[in-house]
Formats: structure tokens, sequence, C-alpha cells
């Protein structure tokens, strides 16, 4: 392993892992930006790109949607415009944290995000998953039911 990929992974440990994810999303918050945690029927996937991530996506979905035909979803742009946010509500459904991120990863959200949720939830860590978004999508994203947390 190289210095430059271990400092890497170090950097995104430390990011995304266990305490420094709550000062992450404190900090992310402090700067204007809205973090939304998860309802119990909600789905939040990470998109890395316009392309080929979100073709797998649309492909899963279309499965899921055979299953859950009642699941609608919200799609947005990414903080950084490369990706996409995915928020998607199965009305009746409640997810335990492992079952969400399942679910996430089965449906194209980047798999090393949901490494570290997984490894949250595991540990116990609260909240095991978050998306932070950009206040210019708020609206569309409490018409979609979903609101913001307050974590300051």
């Amino acid at each position: 392993m190289t210095d430059e990929f271990a400092e890497a992974i170090d950097l995104t440990f430390k990011t995304y892992s266990d305490a420094g994810r709550n000062d992450s999303l404190r900090a992310m918050q402090a700067e204007g930006l809205d973090v939304y945690v998860p309802k119990d029927n909600e789905l939040q996937l990470d998109l890395d790109d316009n392309g080929p991530a979100l073709e797998r996506h649309n492909m899963a979905w279309e499965l899921f949607k055979r299953r859950w035909p009642e699941a609608e979803r919200l799609i947005t742009p990414s903080k950084s415009g490369r990706g996409t946010h995915v928020r998607v509500l199965v009305p009746g459904q409640h997810y335990g944290d492992t079952e969400r991120i399942l679910f996430q990863a089965i449906l194209g959200s980047d798999n090393l995000r949901e490494f570290f949720n997984l490894w949250r939830a595991d540990s116990g860590v609260a909240p095991a998953c978050a998306l932070v978004e950009l206040p210019i999508h708020r609206t569309a994203i409490q018409d979609f039911g979903c609101y913001p947390e307050e974590l300051l």
C-alpha cells in the first residue's frame, strides 16, 4: 500500500467512521448544509455519477418497483454536482439500519458509503445513515416528506 493510499484511507476513516462522523455532520450543518437522517420507510442513495451508476440504479429500480409498486423516489443532484442523491419512500415499510443499508447498496448507492454505514450500524453509532444536501433542494425534499435534522 502506498503512503498516499494509506493517507486517503485514514482521512476517509476519520471523516466517516464513528465519532468523526457526527463532528463532520455538525460542521456541514454549520456551513449551511442540510442533514437528513432517514425515516423508518426511507432509503437514501448516493450515486457516484450521472452515467453508469445512474443506469445501474434505474435497472435495479425497475425490479424494486415490481416488488414494492407503491414505492416513490425523488432524485436530486449531489452537493458536488457530479453525482445524484436518490430518496426512496416505501409506505408501510419499517427498515432497520442493516436492512436499509442492504437495499441502498442493491439500488446502486456508493459501496464505500454503505460500508461505513454498515460499520456505524454494527457499532451502534447513530445516525448510521444520513444524506447532506444543499439548501436549494430543501423545498422539493420537504414536499417529498423528508425534513432536515438539527444536530447542532
